[in-house]
């Protein structure tokens, strides 16, 4: 559960930073809209694509986005 909540922190907190807006990440990390909102809401977890692919486009690991 701690995981899920510093991914989500540090997902937002990459994301600002970038001053992208959820729209703009989810097109350009091919991860949908609705899962990165459910995710920085914390009502989703994020399965291992959507952390690969997050990861990849925000130029870090998955490791560093947990």
């Amino acid at each position: 559960m701690k995981n899920d909540i510093i991914f989500k922190n540090n997902l937002y907190d990459m994301r600002r930073n970038m001053k992208l807006t959820q729209v703009q990440l989810a097109e350009k990390s091919g991860v949908d809209v609705q899962v990165i909102s459910r995710i920085e809401r914390k009502s989703q977890n994020p399965n291992l694509i959507c952390a690969a692919r997050l990861a990849r486009y925000l130029g870090v690991t998955v490791d560093e986005l947990f």
